[in-house]
């Protein structure tokens, strides 16, 4: 039963995470929204670490629910704004099959890891992972871009 209003919990929490985070995206943009909700979401498995009570998992598939759907929706519009049309549908084929792939060997991974070591590990390195995949987000995607958007308005006033 808790497993259910877990899962639960997270679909719920995305389905409102994707009427709001639409119209600030509309507002803010892709790249805002992906800073915005991908920084909380690195925290979220750390936190398993500390969880003593079935219904702290339900709190936290909550906002996970909520932030995954911001993200997401962030996520695949940022890929159709930085793919050239000709490449599109190559570029997204790609991006799933890295989704697929990491689905495939994170769980094998994860098995093993708790074999051998600790739960409380295997959050912290989840945590960890995340930041790095934002960090490697900020220097190959924002930076750049915010570079470009100078350029480009320094080209246009002088």
């Amino acid at each position: 039963g808790m497993v259910g209003l877990a899962t639960s919990a997270s679909s719920l929490a995305a389905l409102g995470g994707q009427l709001l985070f639409g119209r600030l995206m509309d507002r803010k943009g892709a790249i805002w929204l992906l800073l915005v909700t991908g920084f909380p979401i690195v925290v979220l498995p750390t936190l398993w670490a500390f969880y003593t009570d079935p219904a702290q998992v339900v709190v936290n598939n909550l906002f996970g629910g909520f932030l995954w759907a911001g993200y997401n929706l962030a996520n695949f519009s940022l890929l159709l704004q930085l793919t050239p049309e000709r490449q599109r549908a190559h570029a997204v084929a790609l991006y799933q099959t890295g989704v697929f792939v990491s689905a495939v060997f994170g769980p094998l991974v994860g098995g093993f890891l708790a074999d051998n070591v600790s739960f409380t590990l295997i959050f912290i390195l989840s945590g960890a992972g995340r930041l790095v995949g934002m960090l490697v987000f900020i220097w190959l995607t924002v930076l750049p871009l915010r570079a470009a958007a100078k350029a480009r308005a320094a080209a246009v006033s002088g």
